[in-house]
């Protein structure tokens, strides 16, 4: 009973198994009991002493006298970082604490030569923003190696997105505008054009805070008298949600001031008309193509007002025949340039899957290659017996029902006989892709499966070759089972023999048209039954991008799904022919599709007798008429889009 004077409160009824689980102490409470016991012996085996932490006042005694205003504490510990430990937070290495914590000093100095914030009472943050000043951390990284160490620490807020903020968008180009820029280099080689790239030394500190922001000081700039201040943000400070878009209107600012006109398809391109000069804006990063002559201009209107470290491609004095953009490889050569995507990443899944020393794969994934099945042909024909019977009674199954329809059991076998290779192997994939020892991974593995497949997605645009294979993988990243890691594996195989993928661009002449290849692969999945879209956007002999889509609707047949693809190939080549405009380049479309059906519809007003059609599917037709893109005929084997619909030998992906 509850005698006392106290507020009585409920007692919890004790049944139904409560008293059993009442009676077995938490694991992490055991844990954290063994570990103080052992942690009191240790300290009476050294016979230290345990005390209270000392309070501020106690520490100005014990330091005695502290010279300019200094934090007791700092007084009382050691400054060189003895016992510390310093983890990079992009690899995960180890890092020399002492060099660690003068990374952190240079950053706090270049916070105060900034002026990034100013120090006011929290109390303020309370009355202007109704909440606790935004928490800060260190993110500590080496950009150098072990040997010759380079040290960056950074400072930033952990403002968390709270919400969908349309007015908070910051956009950035897409990859292709980066192809798009070497495309256009290479095709203005008469003209003297170069590649100028520079790197906007901490960026977000010269665009000024468009809202009040209140952050936490950080333990390397508090001062005496700092217990109870926060910082009111003046410039803006990495974290923050509306940090790159405060960043976007300075530099947009500072270009149109010089003349530049901004991009209407994307905001991140500038062309200045009288220079001849086109820029791209990435982040922090500014990359300008023109006459070599007006990019002296351009490093002049940016370093009137930033920090850069600039670099110039080419073979002159202070230039550079490969550069690193966006953590891309640029080279200039005799025969044009090249753009090889980072081969660290190819690296790293190889690494990550556990694949060192194993033998290549000819190709990412194979047509044979069933659900659960990682080594293709060879390991199918191991499995035959298996997959034997189950084939056997799908087809009894097929018997049974096409007897209920009417049809002999001559006709059935007549319409067997008469089915064609593709056919034949639809029914083949459909029957192997059950296999009853296929089970979701577990929590450690799936984690690995979307970390490779995620870094693969991310290369693929610059990787055509397995394009279609990351598609594959990505559509499996919710619930990943054991095939689709063989799968996964099968893609690291491959990269163990092609880690590198370099795209040429050779010097041509300006092409005045933007040519886009389509194709798709009807009904390619034999779990939904949908199509997948490929198509290669190029200009002149250059491929600017390419692209693998699974498509949303299933087609009830092939000219359907032809359509579809030419949908998505049509908006994908109009938006490169805005980009081209945005950039000062004026180009005409002209896509390829090897489906004459699709042609048909295309080339006609309405739906005709294809009544299923989806209507937003005509508007290709639309887009035909009024002239912004010429739809034309090319033949299935010269269609280097079919690359990015399905699996294909080595010797056929070759050729595309």
């Amino acid at each position: 009973s509850n005698e006392t004077s106290e507020p009585k409160h409920r007692h919890v009824q004790l049944v139904q198994g409560r008293a059993r689980q009442a009676q077995v102490y938490p694991p992490a409470f055991c844990a954290s009991v063994c570990e103080g016991i052992a942690a009191q012996k240790r300290k009476e085996v050294l016979g230290v002493q345990s005390r209270p932490v000392m309070t501020i006042e106690e520490m100005h005694r014990a330091a005695g006298s502290v010279a300019g205003g200094t934090c007791p504490s700092r007084e009382l510990h050691d400054d060189e970082a003895e016992g510390y430990i310093a983890i990079d937070d992009v690899t995960g290495q180890r890092l020399d604490p002492k060099l660690m914590r003068q990374a952190r000093k240079d950053e706090i100095a270049y916070f105060r030569q900034m002026g990034v914030y100013e120090k006011v009472d929290i109390a303020e943050a309370w009355k202007e923003t109704g909440r606790a000043p935004i928490a800060v951390r260190w993110v500590d990284i080496n950009k150098g190696d072990s040997s010759n160490p380079c040290y960056r620490s950074r400072l930033v807020a952990k403002e968390f997105n709270t919400g969908v903020c349309p007015e908070l968008y910051a956009a950035t180009p897409p990859s292709e505008c980066l192809r798009l820029m070497l495309s256009i280099l290479a095709g203005g080689r008469n003209q003297g054009m170069g590649l100028m790239y520079a790197d906007v030394s901490r960026a977000y500190f010269y665009a000024r805070a468009k809202r009040p922001v209140y952050v936490k000081l950080p333990e390397e700039d508090k001062e005496e008298g700092d217990e109870n201040r926060c910082g009111k943000l003046l410039m803006s400070m990495y974290g923050t949600r509306d940090a790159a878009l405060n960043w976007s209107i300075e530099y947009s600012e500072t270009l149109i001031a010089a003349g530049y006109r901004q991009g209407k398809s994307n905001t991140c391109l500038f062309h200045n008309e009288e220079l001849g000069v086109s820029v791209m804006v990435h982040g922090d990063d500014f990359l300008g193509i023109g006459p070599e002559e007006h990019l002296a201009d351009l490093r002049r209107t940016l370093e009137d007002k930033y920090k850069l470290k600039v670099e110039r491609l080419g073979k002159g004095e202070g230039q550079k025949q490969e550069i690193r953009i966006l953590n891309k490889v640029i080279r200039l050569t005799d025969d044009g340039l090249e753009m090889e995507a980072d081969p660290r990443h190819a690296e790293i899944v190889i690494r990550d899957l556990g694949l060192e020393g194993h033998k290549p794969a000819a190709t990412p994934g194979t047509k044979e290659q069933a659900k659960g099945d990682e080594g293709g042909t060879e390991k199918a024909e191991r499995g035959k017996s298996r997959q034997t019977v189950a084939r056997m009674k799908v087809q009894e199954e097929l018997d049974e029902e096409m007897k209920e329809d009417g049809m002999s059991v001559g006709a059935i076998s007549e319409a067997r006989m008469s089915a064609g290779e593709n056919d034949e192997w639809e029914v083949k994939q459909s029957v192997s892709d059950v296999d009853d020892n296929d089970e979701e991974l577990g929590p450690a593995d799936a984690k690995l499966y979307r970390a490779v497949a995620a870094r693969l997605n991310y290369i693929a645009p610059d990787r055509a070759d397995i394009a279609y294979a990351v598609k594959e993988a990505a559509r499996s990243m919710s619930s990943p089972k054991t095939s689709d890691m063989r799968r996964l594996r099968r893609i690291g195989k491959y990269l163990i023999g092609k880690p590198r993928l370099v795209m040429y661009f050779a010097w041509q002449d300006m092409p005045s048209t933007v040519t886009t290849f389509t194709d798709s692969d009807w009904a390619g999945c034999a779990r939904s039954a949908k199509s997948t879209s490929g198509g290669a956007v190029c200009i002149g002999e250059h491929v600017v991008k390419t692209y693998c889509k699974q498509q949303k609707v299933v087609a009830l047949s092939s000219a359907e799904a032809e359509l579809y693809a030419m949908v998505a190939a049509s908006a994908e080549t109009l938006a490169m022919k805005a980009y081209a405009r945005d950039l000062g380049i004026d180009l005409e479309c002209e896509l390829y599709c090897d489906s004459a059906a699709a042609l048909g519809i295309a080339q006609r007003a309405g739906i005709g007798k294809v009544r299923h059609l989806r209507t937003q599917g005509l508007w290709v037709q639309e887009v035909r008429v009024t002239g912004r893109i010429k739809y034309r005929k090319v033949l299935g084997e010269k269609n280097p889009a079919d690359l990015m619909t399905k699996h294909m030998t080595a010797e056929l992906a070759g050729r595309h």
